[in-house]
This record gives structure tokens, C-alpha cells and sequence, in this order.
């Protein structure tokens, strides 16, 4: 087994791989590949923590909450003081729903489940993920989790089975990763991309390379690294970000790295020279800050500003170097200040309790709790938005227990925009959460001519069509159970009663120029259940898309249907922007895109109305004459937002379709 000893190419392959990452993520163009550095790291990390358990157990020294203390002390601290100096940034330049959605981030981030929020939110290298000022650590909480349990296992398997069989369990363990991985990143790549087991190879093979140490010679060890720099460098040079990422592909950086560790060349040229020992020393706060100082630049618009990203780049070297020398190496956070070489165990768990690393996430929590409870410190902004939130960020007061409770069958009904009915509805509106958002303007256009109420079927990210479900939900929310009892009570209990669709439609269907938007958006689509693989896009398209077509047939058999077409979506929360304007003191423009750029988000989704038009006899009713005009469709209107964020019509926005619904329903 190696010592414990300082390795200078471990500290310059640190080196290679953050700066891969930072190039990558400030300008993608300028190294293609640059986010599999994040792949190097892992490697680097499953080694080092290999050697740390195993030498300890070899030894018969290891104690696991010195373990899970050391990781606490290295990580914990620059990471809290990230978050709390972008808490305090946000208090100056962000909007209410942007801050609101850093604290929630933070949250996740410093108790390390940020990867699964991630994922569950949308894709690595999708347009959304500038907007999200600690994407970044979904890495660290993939390596906490892995901290958490890799010793554990090995404490285990230790007791049953020893050491030397250790080493082969370890082997055996990354193979059966690496052979999920490559599956689930063909069937699911988000999933594959942020999840521990998908990602614990990378890690493991750290510690293949630690337990089974080559015997070479100089000129043999020289070759082994060249190799393994080949591999390196040509995966960051030229592999893209939209191939199939970790799969097989994930296998040439991560060997390549693990080559280099195996060569274990402490004088090499490459990993050992000053530029690289010293990038290395300050790898991790550099890390942490690159992607902040990169998501500011691209919050104010100046990503496409070559000068300002160099010095974005500069300036995340400068808090890097001042995060390492001023946290990492602390007087704060060294060994002997906390004192926690105690024999009892439970001694070393209670000063692990009162610790800093312990005491600065507590601080970071009550911070992200007063963001959170405070509606993202509305009270920093003394504007008519926000102190009007009923109509202008929140749903329709009226409809929220249909829409949230939508298991809970029947729902109720609205007579109007401010009441309810128990009388028998004479319409009904189905769909998600774009239908709730739109039910009282639709409720008080049907009172307007004369309708006694509209029931609602309403549920968020539900398309309500029956054998498709959203896999990504749990099985008591499975939209195919909704849609199901749903459309069992219109058909019985209503037969002629009116039905109106709204969705949005492009979130259930794979949109080409739209990036990855709804690539975490799987089916189940037919009667014979299937997943559909990444690579079976236009089938699944298609088949989505007949199953919509059969349901809209199925109910224009006995009644009328109309579809709302698409409403305008923005790139940014629509609050948000003019709430950022109001921050920084600036004039307000009114919130717009093209209307050209509306017809090319939406073709697919229109394409598919007009197939319901012209094969089921649907009725389809457009809303761009109240939020378009002959060159714009807009988010604001004199100042005031439209929407509640992205793509949801607010109170204010939504009475603008009344007239649209009333002329449809005459």
C-alpha cells in the first residue's frame, strides 16, 4: 500500500481539470470538451478516499467520524462562504423570484443533494442553467454522497471478507457502474449525468488504480502518462456537450487520468511544473467561484463581451486565491484548533457538532430560511408588482385546490373569476398548469355569456391523455391515472358538456432548436408500455402525438372541443426581469420576443393543433391578438408583467384572453 505522501501530479491533474472546466463553461467554443475535467476530479477523489479508508483500515486507525470530519473541514467552509457572499450579492442585484430561487439552490447545495435537484429540474448544458448561480456544485454533492457511504461499504466488506478481497469487490463494483452508466445515458442521459450510481465508476476507478499499483519502470511509467495525457487532452479538445454524456465516451478521460495516476510521476513536465502546483493548490475555491463569477456575467447580458468573460475568468483566479488562502487555509479550520484527536467516539461526534464547518452551515440555513419566508425580500422592492402579488405572482386564487389537489376527484367548480358554484357546469377546462392559470379568465368569460360555471381538471405537467405518463413523477401523481378518471367522469357525468384543452405543448415533446429543454421528460406512451431511448426522439414524437390525436377524437365524438393555442414564452421570469430593472434603477422596456420567434418555438405544437383541427374536428382558439401584435408578442404591458414567470399568465395577463374565450364561446 503507498504512503500518505504529497503527489505532485495528483495537484496537476487538479490543475488540468479546473481549468478545462472554467474555459468550458465561460466560452464552450473555446474547449468543447472542457466539462469532462469534472470527470478527472472524480478520479482524483475516489483515490484519495480509497487510500485514506484503506490505509486506515491496513493500519487499524480508521475512525469514521474523523473521516466524515476531515471531508466537513476541506469542503464545508469555502463552500458556506460562497453562499453567503452570493446571499448578500442577491440582496443588491437580484429579483424576488430569482433570490427566492438561490436560496432554495444554496439549500441543496450545503447539504449536498444539489445533483438531484438538478436533475429533477432540467438539463446540464440547456439555456436554464446560466440562470442558476450553484449548478456547479451537483459535483460536490455527487462526492459528499459518495464520502458517505464509500466507507461504509468498505468497512463492510472489510469485516466479512478482508482486505485482499476488498480489492476485487472494488473492481467488480466499478464495472457494474460503468455498465449503468453507459445504459442509462443512452435511456436517460440527465439522469445519468447528476446521479451518484451512474457516476460511482469514476470514483471507484480511483481506487482500482490505488489497490492494484503497476510495477514500472521509468521508461514504461513516461509512456503510461504520455498515453494518458493523449486521452486527457483529446477528450477535451474534442468531444462536444451534446454527445451522449457519461457513457462509453466517459471512459477516455476518466482512463486517461487514471493512467496518469497509475504512471505516478512525481517530476513530470507536465504535472508537476510550478503553474500547475500552484493552480492545483487553489483548485477547489477556484472552482467554487468560477461559475458565480460567470452566471453574474450572463445575468447582466455580457456573455457575448469577450473582454468582460477574460476578465471574468481573471477575477475568479483573484477570489479563488483569496477563498484558499483566506478559508482553506485558516487558522479557523486546521486540525489542531478543533482538537478532535479524542479516543472516545462520542467525544469526537460532539465537537464535530459544535464545530465551525457545523456552526457556518447553520448560519447559511437561517440566511436561506429569511430569503425563502420573505418571498425572495420582497420588501427591498417598494413597487405596485409586489404589493399586489395576488395578481401579478400567484396563481388564481380561486382554482388552487383543483389544481394542487387534482387526485381528488371531482374538483370544483368556478362560476365566475371570484366565486364558486355547486350548480351542474356547462364547460370544462383540462389540462396543466397553463389551464389553471387561465381558469378564471375563462370562468368569467362563460358568465359572461350566460354559463353557470366551469369544472376543472387541472394538473401540473400532466398532458391528460390517458397510457401516457410523465416517468418522472411519482406513481400516486401519475398523470395517465389522472387523465384516466378524469375523462371516465366527463364521458359519464358529461357527455355534451363543452370541453376546453390547454397545455404546453412543447414540454411533453422533444423540440429540436430547443435544446435539451424536455429531454428529462419521459413516456410511457400506448398500450404496451416502453421507455424511449434518447435516441428515439421522432418516435417517441410521434407516438405522443397519435395518442393526443385519439383523445381529442374520442371526446369531439359527443361534444364540442376547443384548444387553446400556444401562449408566449420568455427566456427569463418576466417578474423577475422588470424587477431587476427597478433594483439597478433602470428604465423599464416593456418584456417582448418576435413573433417570429414564437412560430418557430411552436411549430411542432401547432402543427399537431392543426392535425386535431382537421382530423377530430376541434375547435382552436388563438390568444395572439391580445398579447401580439403584427411584429411582438409581449411579458409587460405599461410596466406591468403579463406573467408570473417564464411562460404562466398571471391575474392581470390572463384577463386579457376573457374577450378571446367569450368570442369562442358565442
Amino acid at each position: 500500500m503507498e504512503q500518505l505522501l504529497f503527489r505532485k501530479d495528483i495537484n496537476g491533474l487538479r490543475a488540468i481539470g479546473v481549468v478545462a472546466v472554467i474555459v468550458f463553461h465561460f466560452n464552450a467554443a473555446w474547449l468543447p470538451g472542457g466539462f469532462a475535467g469534472v470527470d478527472i476530479f472524480f478520479v482524483l477523489s475516489g483515490y484519495l478516499m480509497t487510500k485514506m479508508v484503506v490505509s486506515g483500515l491496513a493500519n487499524k486507525s480508521f475512525s469514521l467520524t474523523r473521516f466524515y470530519f476531515s471531508r466537513a473541514r476541506r469542503i464545508i467552509p469555502a463552500l458556506a462562504m460562497l453562499c453567503l457572499a452570493l446571499l448578500l450579492l442577491g440582496w443588491f442585484t437580484l429579483a424576488p423570484g430569482d433570490y427566492q430561487t438561490l436560496a432554495r439552490h444554496i439549500e441543496k447545495s450545503v447539504t449536498f443533494t444539489s445533483n438531484v435537484t438538478y436533475f429533477q429540474e432540467s438539463g446540464y448544458f440547456d439555456l436554464a442553467s446560466h440562470k442558476k448561480w450553484l449548478l456547479h456544485t451537483w459535483s460536490l454533492s455527487v462526492e459528499w454522497q459518495f464520502y458517505l457511504l464509500y466507507p461504509l461499504v468498505l468497512l463492510f466488506f472489510n469485516r466479512i471478507f478482508g482486505l485482499k478481497s476488498l480489492r476485487w469487490i472494488i473492481v467488480i463494483a466499478t464495472i457494474v457502474s460503468f455498465m449503468f452508466a453507459v445504459f442509462k445515458t443512452h435511456q436517460n442521459p440527465s439522469m445519468s449525468f447528476f446521479l451518484l450510481p451512474y457516476r460511482a465508476w469514476e470514483l471507484m476507478l480511483g481506487g482500482v488504480v490505488l489497490l492494484f499499483p503497476l510495477p514500472l519502470k521509468t521508461h514504461a511509467s513516461k509512456c503510461l502518462e504520455y498515453l494518458g495525457l493523449i486521452a486527457v487532452l483529446s477528450s477535451l479538445i474534442f468531444i462536444k456537450s451534446n454527445y451522449l454524456w457519461p457513457g462509453a465516451l466517459a471512459a477516455i478521460p476518466v482512463f486517461g487520468a487514471a493512467a496518469i495516476l497509475a504512471a505516478h510521476r512525481n517530476n513530470s513536465f507536465f504535472t508537476s511544473n510550478i503553474v500547475s502546483q500552484k493552480i492545483g493548490d487553489i483548485s477547489y475555491s477556484l472552482y467554487l467561484w468560477h461559475w458565480p463569477v460567470y452566471a453574474v456575467i450572463y445575468y447582466f447580458l455580457y456573455q457575448n463581451n469577450v473582454l468582460i468573460v477574460l476578465l471574468g475568468i481573471a477575477a475568479s483566479f483573484v477570489l479563488g486565491t483569496l477563498s484558499y488562502y483566506g478559508v482553506e487555509k485558516s487558522f479557523l479550520f486546521k486540525k489542531s484548533f478543533l482538537n478532535i484527536n479524542t479516543p472516545h467516539p462520542l467525544k469526537e461526534v460532539a465537537v464535530a457538532c459544535v464545530s465551525v464547518p457545523v456552526l457556518m452551515i447553520l448560519v447559511v440555513f437561517c440566511a436561506t430560511k429569511f430569503v425563502r419566508n420573505s418571498n425572495g425580500a420582497t420588501s427591498r422592492i417598494d413597487n405596485y408588482i409586489f404589493d399586489n402579488p395576488h395578481l401579478f405572482l400567484k396563481a388564481p386564487a380561486l382554482s388552487w385546490q383543483c389544481h394542487e389537489n387534482a387526485m381528488e376527484l371531482p374538483q370544483c367548480v368556478l362560476a365566475d373569476a371570484k366565486s364558486l358554484t355547486k350548480d351542474q357546469p356547462d364547460l370544462i377546462l383540462m389540462g396543466d398548469s397553463h389551464a389553471d392559470v387561465v381558469s378564471t379568465a375563462l370562468a368569467q368569460a362563460n358568465a359572461n355569456v350566460g354559463g353557470k360555471g366551469v369544472l376543472l381538471f387541472t394538473k401540473g405537467g400532466c398532458l391528460f391523455v390517458p397510457d401516457i405518463r410523465n416517468t418522472n413523477k411519482p406513481q400516486d401523481e401519475d398523470c395517465s391515472t389522472v387523465a384516466k378518471k378524469s375523462i371516465e367522469i366527463i364521458q359519464q357525468k358529461h357527455p355534451k358538456t363543452p370541453v376546453i384543452l390547454v397545455n404546453r405543448l412543447n414540454y411533453y415533446f422533444i423540440v429540436p432548436h430547443k435544446d435539451d429543454r424536455a429531454m428529462h421528460f419521459a413516456f410511457i406512451a400506448g398500450k404496451q408500455p416502453r421507455n424511449y431511448l434518447v435516441e428515439e426522439i421522432d418516435q417517441a414524437n410521434r407516438d405522443v402525438s397519435n395518442a393526443f390525436l385519439d383523445m381529442i377524437c374520442s371526446l369531439t365524438e359527443q361534444r364540442d372541443v376547443y384548444i387553446l393555442k400556444p401562449t408566449p414564452e420568455f427566456s427569463q421570469n418576466v417578474v423577475d426581469q422588470i424587477a431587476k430593472t427597478i433594483l439597478l434603477n433602470e428604465a423599464r422596456p416593456e418584456v417582448d420576443i418576435t413573433l417570429e420567434s414564437y412560430y418557430q418555438d411552436n411549430t411542432f405544437a401547432l402543427a399537431l393543433l392543426e392535425q386535431a383541427e382537421s382530423r377530430c374536428g376541434a375547435k382552436l382558439i388563438d390568444p395572439l391578438p391580445a398579447l401580439c401584435d403584427s411584429d411582438k408578442c409581449y411579458g409587460s404591458k405599461n410596466g406591468l408583467p403579463l406573467f408570473q414567470n417564464e411562460s404562466h399568465l398571471n391575474e392581470y395577463g390572463n384577463k386579457l384572453l376573457t374577450p378571446i374565450f367569450e368570442k369562442a364561446l358565442q
